[in-house]
């Protein structure tokens, strides 16, 4: 009896489901093809960039495309690395943004270097 799992995909047609999306649509939406994307879900990998697009399409968190995912030790460190990716983007580009607008002050200060996934 094969085990049955959560992945990011799972989350992502649930949530096309969800808001009545097809693949071919959502697919197009986000620019890519299908036979692309399908392949992506067979191998359960997809590109960092793609998984940013999502976010943005749905309007939600990694966190909320992540959810009920259970992973290997393997898995879990890729995740952790994809976590530290996100963080280290999300970091700049709010720099950039706060520094662009000179927006700085210590609560800021507190949310980029909580931006910063620390090694275990």
């Amino acid at each position: 009896m094969s085990k049955s799992y959560i992945t990011v995909f799972s989350n992502i047609n649930g949530e096309l489901r969800r808001r009545d999306v097809s693949q071919e649509e959502f697919c197009r939406e986000l620019e890519v093809e299908r036979r692309t994307y399908m392949a992506w879900q067979k191998k359960n990998e997809m590109p960092f960039s793609f998984f940013l697009k999502c976010i943005s399409y749905f309007g939600c968190s990694a966190d909320y495309l992540l959810r009920d995912i259970v992973n290997t030790e393997k898995e879990n460190a890729e995740l952790k690395k994809v976590q530290q990716r996100m963080a280290l983007s999300l970091k700049t580009v709010l720099e950039k943004f706060c520094n662009d607008f000179q927006l700085y002050d210590e609560n800021i200060e507190k949310v980029l270097s909580s931006l910063v996934i620390q090694e275990e």
